[in-house]
């Protein structure tokens, strides 16, 4: 229960994300007391969506692998992902040999040790390779991994392991208010070029407007990765961006109002124009409105 967006700009990354938790087995809801904007290295952050206890530990595990890589130059957002990748792989891993494996009486290792040495046989290499295609996906979560290294700004999204690059699109939105914040880019017609300025408020109105679907918190952590540097956006920010999203929405609220005026105006003078020609052409008995009257469920002319 959340929504989280990382988006693109001309300067680098803006990443925006709610602060709600959702106990899974109770549905209760608070406020978490950190961020699901995870920052993984100098400029690489990852938004994390569903089970947090368990997203913590596999964002831990994708640092401990980080940290333990062989390489020399500066990790790239490509190899984070793929730690994150592998450190899901190893879970779900976990999870089969505990409930498939180890009632048989094995772990991987005296599996394929016992399949090395020819102690098993065909049927029952069958039965547990079918059983490790059939076993059900035991952890749901949802991620996305951005952050710029020197080959650019990337952004990547991370379903349950299935890894998708998001980079030429310019922004991924995750969580159960993700229609609401995608349609926001859409109806701005989003583009990668814009400016911090312009990415960062889009991307605080796409999330603060996702707040209409239950689960969506309205506390809002918002970081920018730019050329200069990274941005915590603090309080006296994160206020300033709420009164301009409320004025905002006054001023379209006052448009709207506006125009529904006006189009009642012009549907006034339409119907009274329309009334007027059929007067003038001699029609009688009819009117250019319905008469509900005439008519019963389903549009139909009684007879």
């Amino acid at each position: 229960m959340t929504v989280c967006i990382a988006a693109i700009c001309k300067e680098g990354l803006v990443c925006v994300a709610d602060r709600q938790g959702t106990n899974s087995s109770n549905g209760f809801k608070s406020t978490l007391p950190h961020p699901k904007i995870l920052q993984l290295h100098e400029r690489i952050f990852a938004l994390i969506a569903d089970d947090m206890s368990l997203q913590m530990e596999l964002i831990q595990e994708t640092l401990n692998k980080s940290l333990n890589r062989d390489e020399t130059s500066p990790i790239t957002v490509k190899e984070v992902v793929a730690h994150y990748r592998d450190a899901y792989a190893e879970k779900c891993q976990e999870d089969f040999e505990m409930t498939v494996l180890v009632k048989q009486g094995l772990t991987y290792k005296t599996f394929f040790e016992k399949q090395r040495n020819g102690e098993l046989s065909k049927t029952f290499i069958d039965f547990i390779a079918q059983a490790l295609k059939d076993h059900p996906m035991p952890y749901g979560t949802e991620t996305i991994i951005a952050g710029k290294d020197r080959s650019g700004t990337h952004i990547y999204r991370i379903d349950n392991g299935k890894v998708t690059l998001q980079s030429a699109k310019g922004y991924a939105v995750i969580g159960n208010g993700w229609d609401i914040a995608e349609s926001q880019f859409a109806l701005a017609k989003f583009n990668k070029r814009w400016s911090d300025t312009e990415v960062g408020f889009l991307s605080y109105v796409a999330k603060k407007r996702a707040e209409t679907i239950e689960g969506v918190g309205n506390e809002t952590d918002v970081r920018l990765v730019l050329k200069s540097g990274i941005v915590f956006l603090n309080e006296w920010g994160l206020n300033a961006f709420q009164e301009k999203y409320l004025e905002l929405e006054r001023e379209i609220e006052e448009s709207e109002k506006k125009a529904r005026g006006e189009i009642r105006e012009i549907l006034e003078t339409a119907v009274k124009q329309s009334r007027e020609k059929r007067e003038n052409e001699g029609e009688v008995g009819e009117t250019d409105q319905p008469n509900n009257s005439n008519f019963v469920r389903g549009g139909t002319k009684e007879g």
